[in-house]
């Protein structure tokens, strides 16, 4: 299968002064990373068992086992393509192992919570070993496996330490505005260091020595991930700073002029930062999710409020015309990127992110209410500017199966899951209400923010046949200074790791806040808004 980048052709622009390019990269060709999907399976072993005494030995084990299985360690496969994930909660036999079987749609590294990035590869076998002796943390997990997934997974402990160290890098995040010049000369600062980066791969890492070409691609590609991430990282404070505050909403050039500053050093590196199919591989989540919601913005659907379009009056106001179409939008983000950013609307990571926010927009909306002849629309209107036929055979497959699942009625006598047993026992009291369920962390901002902009609603509700369930694995003593400070009220239900991690993995979702709704005769239903709970009241 060949995965490679578009032949539209752009016009040629000036690129500025030469930067650094990366060299015999990539060194072989696409069709030979088995881009293709596959299961994957994950195992556990341990070393340095004691084994002078059987009994102690077993009951070491019962014990780490154990201990494992209440820290809740999930695993998350996301397909960038699609915006869609597969959370999995992982559990420990008494021997303390693992034997779990991943279905994922190209090779890719999966996070695992509390070990780490796990690199996967339809048809190996990913390991980790777990040092009963380890003295810390760092020296507990141990990657390993077959194939050119047990390569990857051991080269990359040896290059995470060194080149990948957050404890060598600080964000720079702002939270006044007279600080913007200098976070521009922490960015070209950052930049420099990418370049630097470039220049030490080009001369070859001592730790690449020796092993195959696509491994050193790959890890190559996870090194430019790394740091492309932790410039947009700091961007994206600026943004939830100032436009969220909506101190520039009324100067919208001044916003557009900074955008277009901030991320004028990717079109000297858009070869390797940008229009390269092997970030499909060697990137994840964090990636794309900044780059979508940051340099192709402008892509948002759904909404009429599109960054930077939105401060352009008179295409704000043909926006709001239904008749102004959707893949009219679209061009018009197109033109800004080619025209502002310099940057080929047509290369491969901008391509991923058009299908990551407009086809995960639609696809959410389905079972919500919103009519399917509209969802349809919705990813009819991207299909045309897909010129990577192989992202549009994967997101026309990915759409075909969402609806197919919806339209076909959901077989109610599955097996109860351990995360089923959890939800029921929490619901159970509550039985004939509506429910309104919110899982939250304290250190989850936009989930206190969410919780505050609920209070009306929840003191207004409080004599009528609804309860809120704020669900945390935070104890009480984290939250409840703060819940009785700000009188948040509802009920509060405090769970342990390991049952947040199923429930993770029963409603399969990661991020937080997080909500579902519970009719009176407990159907979950998608949370889209406050009027959603209030249709189920019958208001």
């Amino acid at each position: 299968m060949f995965l490679g980048t578009s032949c539209t052709k752009v016009e040629t622009i000036s690129k500025g002064p030469m930067v650094p390019q990366m060299l015999n990269y990539p060194s072989a060709t696409i069709g030979e990373y088995r881009l293709r999907g596959g299961n994957v399976v994950l195992r556990s072993n341990l070393i340095n068992i004691p084994e002078e005494d059987e009994g102690k030995k077993k009951k070491a084990l019962k014990k780490m086992s154990q201990m494992f299985n209440s820290r809740g360690i999930t695993a998350y496969l996301r397909n960038y393509i699609t915006n869609t994930q597969s959370v999995r909660a992982l559990t420990f036999d008494e021997d303390c192992r693992l034997n779990i079987t991943f279905d994922i749609p190209y090779p890719m590294f999966v996070y695992v919570s509390q070990i780490g990035e796990i690199y996967m590869c339809p048809g190996d076998t990913a390991y980790v070993y777990i040092d009963v002796a380890a003295k810390s943390r760092e020296e507990l997990f141990k990657l390993d496996g077959t194939g050119l997934c047990g390569e990857v997974n051991r080269l990359m402990q040896k290059i995470s330490p060194k080149y990948l160290n957050r404890d060598q890098y600080s964000s720079f995040h702002v939270n006044t505005e007279d600080q913007i010049d200098s976070l521009m000369t922490w960015r070209d600062q950052q930049v420099a260091r990418l370049d630097s980066m470039v220049v030490k791969m080009n001369n070859g890492l001592p730790e690449l020595a020796g092993c195959s070409p696509l491994a050193s691609d790959i890890i190559r590609t996870k090194i430019l991930v790394w740091y492309q991430t932790m410039i947009m990282d700091s961007h994206m404070s600026v943004q939830n700073v100032f436009v969220d505050k909506n101190a520039w909403i009324l100067d919208g050039e001044k916003w557009r002029a900074f955008l277009c500053k901030y991320y004028d050093y990717l079109a000297p590196r858009e070869k390797h930062l940008l229009d390269n199919p092997l970030f499909l591989i060697g990137a994840n989540d964090t990636y794309f999710n900044r780059l979508a919601f940051s340099v192709f913005d402008s892509w948002t659907i759904g909404t009429y409020e599109m960054y930077p379009l939105r401060f352009d009056p008179e295409t704000y106001a043909k926006l709001g015309d239904l008749s102004y179409t959707q893949g009219k939008k679209i061009e018009l983000s197109n033109k800004y990127v080619r025209e502002k950013l310099h940057i080929n609307p047509n290369c491969f990571s901008a391509q991923v992110c058009l299908t990551y926010r407009v086809f995960g927009s639609a696809v959410d909306g389905i079972g919500s209410g919103k009519e399917g002849d509209l969802i349809a629309d919705d990813v009819s209107y991207i299909m045309p500017y897909l010129t990577n036929p192989e992202l549009a055979r994967i997101a026309t497959l990915t759409y075909r199966d969402y609806v197919r699942n919806y339209e076909v009625p959901e077989i109610s006598n599955k097996p109860m899951t351990k995360g089923d047993s959890v939800f029921q026992r929490i619901i159970e009291p509550y039985k004939g209400n509506v429910l309104v369920v919110d899982f939250w962390e304290m250190s989850c901002g936009p989930c206190r923010g969410g919780m505050l902009e609920e209070r009306p609603e929840v003191n207004a509700l409080a004599d009528r046949p609804i309860k809120f369930l704020y669900i945390t694995d935070n104890t009480p003593d984290q939250c409840n200074k703060w819940l009785d400070e700000n009188e948040i009220k509802g009920e509060h239900i405090f769970i342990s790791r390991a049952e947040w991690s199923l429930l993770q993995e029963k409603f399969n979702f990661s991020g937080i806040p997080f909500h579902i709704l519970v009719d009176k005769l407990g159907r979950i239903h998608n949370y889209q808004s406050r009027q959603t709970y209030y249709n189920l009241l019958g208001d």
